[in-house]
């Protein structure tokens, strides 16, 4: 009879929580059916808050993305959003330029208090516009941060 180690048990669950967490987090798109205007990301770096997800609108066309959509977990009202793509220069790896987001109806990035949905989901969701539209192909990197305004 074998007996199997504490050290080996501690390997194995470290090596399935890899494995589950890196399914949870992917950055490309392989579905074939995928339309021409898909984009996926290289990676996304969010500072203050937990962003349950990030929805792109794309131009007529799907060259470039026009806003995007933020989901936070939980209230993030009345606090500064500022986001912006590295790669747009054709070189990704550079720290993304990051700008207040804007919907039309706020001002210095300030997340609007009805953005905050605090009796179903409990979820903040805002809509940026993007000053000048990002090129789709070279929108290689989303940062995004969260502060107190």
């Amino acid at each position: 009879m074998h007996r199997i180690s504490r050290r080996m048990v501690a390997v194995v669950v470290v090596v399935g929580a890899l494995v589950a967490g890196g399914a949870a987090y992917t950055n490309t798109i392989t579905d074939a059916s995928a339309p021409a205007n898909t984009a996926g990301y290289a990676a996304v770096t969010v500072n203050g808050a937990t962003l349950n997800d990030a929805k792109y609108t794309f131009s007529g066309d799907g060259t470039t993305i026009t806003a995007v959509t933020f989901t936070f977990v939980g209230d993030e009202s009345l606090k500064e959003l500022k986001f912006g793509f590295s790669g747009s220069d054709g070189t990704p790896g550079v720290a993304p330029t990051l700008n207040d987001c804007s919907d039309g109806t706020n001002s210095g990035g300030i997340i609007p208090s009805v953005d905050y949905d605090g009796t179903t989901t409990h979820t903040t969701t805002i809509t940026c516009t993007l000053g000048t539209a990002e090129t789709t192909v070279n929108a290689v990197t989303l940062g995004v941060l969260v502060a107190n305004a």
